[in-house]
């Protein structure tokens, strides 16, 4: 797992196995009809490079500053508007970004590792050339967003309760007729998922057209400060953690110090290094150990001192 949210779709999957063996999922639906809030975000870019240096810098940015945890999406997106197209594309889709993507590694690390990853965005977009940037960003979505996160979460998550889940919005012959239809016809100002929006407003109830869109969010921030706080701080804390020589220890101890005190809310980049430390210990530390008799905590039990940290 690399996102909270993959709980959620487990525990979901879990509680429909009950009841049917087979589910119908929206997946797709965001992605073929512009339903995610970036793509109306990224559809001001133009208008927001023609603001004068000093607005953009002097009034938008601490506006920015000021949205909620809840928005950060919107946030992040807004922030990114002065940067080339893919790399505001590729903000959305990491977990760590900008400097705060430099500041997690070690210094071995940065010297080893490219970290631009629009490379990725734009070697697609060389195969496939796109007329807009809004069919780019829902091209891109199809082949990196859907393929490698939402289908493979959703795959793993059901599967692992023996429920099968369907997909009727990926289509074939639906996803390429979505990509036939011009951008001004998926995309209002400030409205994402209009056309299929329209499509549906003689089957829906008005709540439901107009209903602010959702994440499936997992409140992991505040287990980290509650019930599993010792747990994870021993596991990002730990010698055996540190000892691996991928990230800067400082750093992690800092953000982690952060979210403890409610500073601010780390709570996806905690849970995806946390992802990350399991899976070295179930698959790189004990690559012969398939399904372990024994609780999380021990198995993540480690006897080397963490380093300390001031809470």
């Amino acid at each position: 797992m690399s996102e909270p949210s993959d709980l959620g779709v487990y525990l979901v999957s879990r509680l429909a196995r009950q009841y049917v063996k087979v589910v119908l999922s929206g997946e797709g639906g965001d992605e073929l009809f512009a339903g995610y809030p970036k793509y109306v975000v990224d559809w001001m870019a133009p208008y927001y490079h023609i603001l004068p240096a000093p607005i953009r810098d002097k009034v938008i940015t601490p506006l920015l500053d000021q949205l909620p945890y809840s928005m950060r999406k919107l946030k992040t997106a807004a922030r990114t508007l002065s940067q080339s197209a893919p790399q505001r594309w590729m903000s959305w889709f990491g977990v760590f970004n900008g400097q705060l993507k430099e500041n997690i590694l070690s210094e071995s690390s940065r010297a080893s590792i490219d970290t631009d990853a629009s490379r990725a965005f734009r070697r697609w977009l060389e195969i496939n050339p796109q007329r807009d940037n809004l069919s780019a960003m829902l091209y891109l979505d199809t082949k990196i967003w859907l393929p490698d996160n939402l289908l493979m979460k959703g795959d793993k998550m059901t599967m692992a309760n023996s429920l099968e889940a369907r997909m009727p919005l990926l289509d074939y012959k639906l996803t390429e007729y979505a990509a036939s239809i011009p951008s001004n016809v998926k995309i209002r100002p400030f409205k994402a998922k209009y056309l299929l929006k329209r499509a549906f407003a003689d089957f829906l109830p008005e709540p439901i057209l107009t209903r602010q869109k959702m994440g499936f969010n997992v409140p992991t921030g505040t287990w980290f400060r509650q019930g599993q706080r010792n747990l994870i701080t021993q596991l990002l804390l730990s010698e055996r953690t540190r000892s691996r020589g991928y990230l800067n220890d400082a750093f992690v101890a800092s953000m982690l110090r952060d979210h403890l005190e409610g500073r601010t809310n780390y709570q996806s980049q905690l849970f995806l290094l946390a992802s990350l430390e399991i899976w070295f210990r179930v698959f790189i530390d004990s690559p012969g150990l398939e399904c372990p008799g024994i609780s999380v905590e021990e198995l993540l039990e480690d006897t080397g001192a963490a380093i300390p940290i001031t809470i």
